[in-house]
């Protein structure tokens, strides 16, 4: 998810113990995480398990580019354009 929101993103996809994760494939969906995403862009309180705040990220991508500001703006873009 994270490579098709950001398109300045240069890293690709791994897995928790740095396997090159290919996009797409159906062997790379049990490797992939979920991520809540809040509304306001709260902290401290995770947001709902449902379909309008999560995302599925890599593992890679989960603990670096989505804890940003950037990462956390655009995947509330995709979730706000979603509903």
């Amino acid at each position: 998810m994270a490579p098709t929101l950001d398109k300045d993103l240069t890293t690709l996809c791994k897995g928790v113990f740095g396997e090159a994760l290919p996009h797409g494939a159906y062997s790379t969906l049990d490797k992939l995480q979920l991520d809540h995403v809040s509304d306001e862009g709260t902290y401290g309180k995770r947001a709902p398990s449902d379909a309008q705040h999560l995302v599925t990220v890599c593992p890679f991508h989960h603990a670096t580019w989505a804890v940003t500001k950037q990462g956390r703006r655009l995947e509330r873009e995709y979730l706000q354009s979603m509903r």
